[in-house]
């Protein structure tokens, strides 16, 4: 078949679940976008001073996320003084850093960082019931965690306790 045809959505197959009977059978594929990619890798501790937005951006997608380009990542007007990083996901470093310069980012079909400025451009792609049959989108996280760091500072060896006896 050459019957052209158009990329929605790329990016990761998290499940795919058959259900069916007889001649009526349904599959549920749910996944994420690339931005996925954005979300499952963690800065490590990292302090960018006297830095243009885009660098930062650029910098970051180059050294820690895998098979996402920034070719479409925009230069901003906006220069940091100093921001710091400690353990957050690139994802969240990005969306700190869009809000900062009025900017916002996607990964798109092409698996290519797009940093844009907000309301300059449009993917020219309506979803509607020609194009879709059903499609539900879940916005939360709530309660998921890849990596947890914990940071203490005191250990009490010879902290007071009590100990009952009962019945004695």
């Amino acid at each position: 078949d050459t019957t052209p045809t158009t990329v929605l959505f790329t990016g990761l197959v998290e499940s795919i679940e058959f259900q069916g009977q007889e001649s009526t059978q349904t599959c549920t594929i749910r996944g994420r976008d690339y931005t996925a990619r954005l979300m499952d890798v963690t800065i490590k501790p990292a302090v960018y001073t006297n830095s243009e937005i885009s660098t930062i951006v650029t910098d970051l997608i180059n050294d820690l996320v895998s098979n996402v380009t920034t070719t479409n990542v925009n230069v901003t007007p906006t220069i940091l003084s100093r921001i710091a990083f400690n353990h957050v996901s690139v994802y969240d470093a990005l969306r700190q850093l869009a809000e900062l310069a009025g900017f916002y980012f996607y990964v798109d079909t092409n698996k290519d960082l797009n940093f844009k400025q907000l309301s300059t451009s449009s993917s020219g792609i309506t979803i509607d019931n020609t194009n879709i049959l059903r499609l539900r989108f879940d916005k939360m996280r709530e309660g998921m965690a890849n990596k947890i760091w914990v940071y203490g500072d005191r250990y009490f060896s010879a902290a007071p306790r009590e100990i009952f006896t009962v019945g004695a």
